[in-house]
């Protein structure tokens, strides 16, 4: 089964290049097709894509001898939305396309169904500020449809006209929204409505089919449309602030809070996510355990130290089995306003890089000598591959550390390992993702692990040592920030030195007057 649709993007050609470590980086773009067709391809609908509730009356189905999303609802609101909200940049001109096409079949009497851009929230009313309103209504035989837009002044209708239902059967539309805020409408082949000035839309939030008007709990009737096309994208360019390069070498058991957060989870007696003995120590640390970074990336240069795998099973004092080490991980392309508020992992919006050894589910030992690499996109496994016995961090015996490189550089994802010892890197995997796409959003480095595992007297935990941590921006265009040092330790307050200022002579004088009961 196919997902929804994929966050794609369209390579903006800026030629402004800078190396770090023997790699150009020729843009620090990020653009997304919202929608590519790709709802229509596959069996059902997905929530993992778009927000909406299943016994809505929203479905995949057949019309025309084609997939349709059909929508026959009485529910009103926003009831069909993306979760990916459109971005705008001044460096893209086209920040917005959107194709739909549609059949209108029946549309309730006072209720008027269409697609909305630009609302403030996910989960939001339709005249909320800002948002734009394609809409259709009921209109004696025919329809009417037209465009209009809230403001915090009120509702401006910029253009309305008719449709016979003939016309409505095969519908089609196009919106075109710049980043400066105008505006072309065009239906069934003719421009309808263009901007003449500026800022009379906006193209950022979030955007989705609406039904608008009043719900009844009583009626049996429905709205009957059908979407038979649907693709929409969001050109920009997209450059998160974040420092020019950030390190973590754990000295002195610090790290800079203002680069880095971490979150601490045990899935063992005792366990967690330490920094210690100089190093950040994956100790019995339990899922979601990570330490991530404060700022957002798009291109960027990951290095870091692996070592000291836990590659044999251990028995605790109760007799329970302690697992050999759960996989580490680098998850890039983490969305949401705050990586210290989120469990940082959405399996179905961001993109995982592990290393991990086969585990016995009984006694815990690893099932083999061999270290796997694997690589999850937005919850699909695109790739699991063995890696050169040499790298075989999760083998029971190994000693060496090996320094891992992930690279994401205008499109295109690059794992590469050596041993600390050696010079030279070895690319063990390279991925392109469609389009030129570069994912935006926090980079975290994960542990993995479970601490109840129904049935069995066991613990999975992760246990493995990260060091040298050094994160490089390669924007072409850097939006960079200046961040201070504010350290991770709890530094104890100063002792007080009191000093008493009360001399015998204001002692006596207040004493004298004090009356006793």
């Amino acid at each position: 089964m196919k997902k929804i649709h994929k966050i794609l993007s369209f390579m903006i050609a800026l030629t402004l290049c800078f190396p770090v470590f023997g790699l150009t980086a020729l843009a620090g773009n990020s653009g997304a097709k919202i929608e590519n067709g790709s709802i229509f391809e596959g069996d059902e609908l997905s929530i993992a894509e778009w927000s909406y509730a299943k016994n809505s009356g929203i479905a995949l189905e057949e019309y025309n001898g084609k997939k349709a999303i059909a929508f026959k609802t009485k529910n009103v609101g926003k009831i069909f939305t993306s979760y990916t909200a459109v971005k705008t940049s001044k460096d893209v001109e086209d920040a917005l396309s959107i194709r739909i096409g549609f059949s209108v079949k029946k549309l309730l009497n006072d209720n008027a169904f269409g697609f909305v851009f630009g609302s403030p929230k996910l989960i939001e009313k339709v005249n909320a500020t800002g948002t734009t309103f394609f809409y259709l209504e009921k209109d004696g035989d025919g329809y009417k449809y037209g465009l209009k837009n809230y403001a915090e002044s009120g509702e401006r209708k910029y253009f309305e006209s008719t449709l016979t239902s003939s016309q409505t059967e095969n519908l089609s539309l196009k919106m075109d929204v710049s980043e400066n805020g105008k505006i072309t409408l065009t239906v069934n082949g003719n421009v309808v409505y263009h901007s003449s000035a500026e800022n009379e839309v906006k193209a950022e939030g979030f955007l989705g089919f609406v039904h608008d008007g009043e719900r009844s709990l009583f009626s049996s009737e429905t709205t009957e449309v059908y979407v038979t096309d649907l693709y929409i994208v969001n050109n920009f360019y997209d450059r998160p602030e974040n420092p020019s390069i950030s390190r973590a070498d754990f000295s002195n058991n610090e790290f800079n809070t203002e680069e880095w957060h971490l979150r601490n989870t045990a899935a063992a007696p005792g366990g967690g996510l330490f920094v210690e003995d100089g190093v950040l120590s994956y100790n019995g640390s339990g899922q979601n355990a990570l330490f991530g970074t404060v700022h957002k990336y798009s291109n960027f240069d990951l290095q870091y130290d692996l070592f000291d795998v836990k590659n044999t099973a251990t028995i605790e004092r109760n007799g329970w089995v302690n697992s050999a080490s759960y996989w580490q991980g680098v998850v890039f392309g983490i969305n949401g306003d705050d990586i210290s508020a989120t469990f940082a992992r959405n399996e179905n919006r961001d993109y995982l890089i592990y290393f991990s050894g086969g585990i016995n589910s009984q006694t815990g030992e690893r099932t083999s000598g061999v270290t796997s690499m694997g690589f999850v996109a937005r919850g699909k496994y695109v790739k699991i591959q063995s890696l050169p016995d040499k790298f075989s961090m999760f083998k029971e015996g190994f000693t060496d550390k090996v320094r891992v490189r992930i690279t994401v550089i205008d499109g295109k994802l690059t794992v590469s390992l050596k041993l600390v010892s050696e010079f030279e890197w070895t690319e063990i995997y390279s991925y392109e993702f469609e389009d030129g796409y570069t994912p935006s959003g926090y980079i975290a480095m994960h542990g993995e692990g479970n601490q109840y595992v129904i049935g069995r007297s066991f613990y999975g935990a992760s246990y493995f040592k990260l060091d040298n941590i050094q994160l490089v921006n390669y924007d072409a265009k850097p939006s960079t920030v200046r961040v201070g040092f504010t350290s991770n330790i709890i530094k104890p307050f100063a002792d007080y030195a009191y000093v008493d200022t009360w001399s015998d002579d204001y002692l006596v004088v207040f004493t004298r007057g004090k009356k006793s009961k």
